[in-house]
C-alpha cells in the first residue's frame, strides 16, 4: 500500500489565509484532498484567491521496511 503528503496552501493577496498537511494511503487520497479543499475556500480568515495543493507519494527506503518487517 502506498502513503501519500499531502500539503495545501492558501492565500489571498499573497497573505497566508491557511495551510495544512497530511499523510494517508491511497485508499483516503481524494477525501483528504477534498476536506483540505474545503478547508481552504472556507476559512475563518476569509475567501482564499490562490489555492495550492501538492500531491507527494512517500517512499520508505529499504532498511526502514526491513526494520519494520522484522518486528
Amino acid at each position: 500500500m502506498s502513503l501519500y503528503s499531502i500539503k495545501m496552501r492558501s492565500s489571498k493577496n499573497d497573505e497566508h489565509i491557511s495551510g495544512a498537511e497530511c499523510i494517508v494511503d491511497e485508499y483516503n487520497l481524494e477525501d483528504a484532498v477534498f476536506i483540505l479543499l474545503k478547508r481552504a475556500r472556507n476559512h475563518s480568515k476569509g475567501k482564499s484567491d490562490f489555492i495550492n495543493i501538492k500531491i507527494e507519494e512517500i517512499r520508505i527506503c529499504k532498511s526502514i521496511r526491513s526494520y519494520h518487517n522484522r518486528n
